[in-house]
């Protein structure tokens, strides 16, 4: 995504670089799937607040870990902040 950023001159690739570096210093935390009813959260999250799978599965991680999270989305700030899930504007 940050190549296609590049190319359509919405973001230069020292400004890529220094997300990607930024990015690794992060404490992120891989999480496997062994919630059956994730793709039911999902849908429901998807639903209720107007949102696509990918967007609801970044809110329902949010959710699920009690962590912020980080999003310049309006749709997805107001899902969050109607979930009580914390934010980093960026």
């Amino acid at each position: 995504m940050l190549l296609v950023g590049e190319r359509r001159g919405r973001c230069s690739e020292a400004r890529s670089s220094r997300f990607l570096g930024l990015l690794s210093a992060l404490p992120i935390q891989v999480t496997g799937v062994a919630d059956l009813s994730m793709p039911v959260d999902l849908l429901s999250l998807a639903r209720r607040h107007g949102l696509s799978a990918y967007d609801a599965d970044y809110l329902r991680l949010s959710i699920r870990g009690g962590i912020p999270m980080a999003t310049q989305d309006k749709k997805l700030v107001n899902a969050a902040s109607e979930c009580g899930v914390g934010l980093w504007l960026i």
